[in-house]
């Protein structure tokens, strides 16, 4: 990445990889952590399926009153 603030805030130092600035991942910024994983769904754990699930219910009219 290009352009990030000197006082960039990273979660993670790099062992593999090369991470955003060579040394470093995840950055920052407040309470948001911005990073990528690289997950799989398997038979024994449905996670994507899951995930969808609680995405539609956050786009529900009901749930404009309650935070998700």
């Amino acid at each position: 990445m290009r352009g990030l603030p000197a006082d960039t805030r990273y979660a993670y130092a790099v062992r593999r990889g090369h991470g955003v600035d060579g040394r470093h991942d995840g950055i920052l910024h407040r309470n948001l952590l911005a990073s990528y994983s690289h997950l799989r769904g398997t038979a024994g754990c449905d996670w994507p399926a899951r995930f969808v699930q609680f995405a539609r219910s956050c786009s529900l009219p009901a749930a404009k009153t309650t935070p998700c």
